[in-house]
């Protein structure tokens, strides 16, 4: 899949639609660094299982770029050479909904996509930590937002937005249930 065939594909899959939604308590009740360990912990478990052998996109928003959100990243390991194809990404795509989003923001934001051959949970594990540990002030942390996707057996969306949740957004029952009943001891109650 290319680059335009994604934007097809997500938008056909994920805006304005009503999508089988499953949400996922990623924290818990623990503090400090065993917090984002726990939330790597569960995204790698659930992401291993929904994205094995798959092609994955992640489509990347890096917030406050002027404010060095890219070192903020890179501090956190991530390479996006380690993508096998990385894209630039422009609001004007229609992937993301303006109104959700302060217009200055999305003037000092980036947006990329980048595409994995196979997932590889070593590869994004970079963004997975600067995600968890942002919201809870740790170093080696970024302000981002990811959306991972993939579109192979079934159109899924995982959406980790802070230490505390993530949700996953599928077109599927049968596939939601599998999931919801995988991992029901992480479903928010």
């Amino acid at each position: 899949m290319e680059k335009q065939d994604f934007i097809k594909a997500y938008k056909k899959q994920f805006i304005a639609k009503n999508k089988f939604k499953i949400v996922f308590e990623m924290g818990a009740l623990l503090k400090g660094k065993e917090r984002v360990g726990q939330v790597t912990n569960r995204f790698k478990e659930i992401a291993d299982f929904i994205f094995e052998q798959k092609e994955l996109w992640v489509l990347l928003i890096l917030w406050d770029v002027e404010r060095g959100t890219k070192n903020d990243l890179a501090k956190c390991g991530f390479e996006e050479n380690a993508a096998t194809h990385s894209y630039k990404g422009k609001i004007e795509d229609g992937l993301l909904a303006n109104s959700r989003f302060d217009s200055q923001a999305i003037k000092e934001s980036e947006i990329k996509y980048l595409k994995y051959e196979k997932f590889s949970f070593d590869k994004i594990s970079p963004i997975v930590r600067a995600i968890a540990g942002y919201e809870l002030g740790f170093e080696n942390s970024a302000n981002i937002s990811a959306y991972f996707l993939s579109f192979e057996d079934t159109a899924v969306l995982l959406n980790l937005y802070d230490d505390r949740g993530m949700e996953l957004l599928n077109d599927a029952s049968e596939f939601t249930s599998e999931i919801s009943n995988k991992f029901q001891r992480y479903l928010m109650k």
